[in-house]
């Protein structure tokens, strides 16, 4: 299956929509990760995505990095 970024910034009515999306794609054997606001960390988790703050990545380790923040595509 396929690793998926997804990114989006706003509020509810522009977040929502990426998240539900991203729980269809992980229901379906994606790996998934939504890449917003911090605070909508616990309603993308709860939707079996990974969740991360970042606009840079290291090519050879997959981990999204940020000052203050990592994290890393499931």
């Amino acid at each position: 299956m396929a690793t998926m970024l997804l990114s989006t910034h706003g509020t509810n009515g522009d977040v929502l929509p990426f998240v539900r999306i991203g729980r269809e794609l992980a229901a379906r054997g994606h790996d998934v990760v939504v890449m917003t606001h911090s605070w909508f960390a616990d309603r993308i988790a709860a939707a079996a995505c990974g969740t991360c703050r970042s606009t840079r990545r290291r090519a050879t380790t997959g981990t999204w990095t940020t000052p203050g923040a990592t994290c890393s595509i499931p």
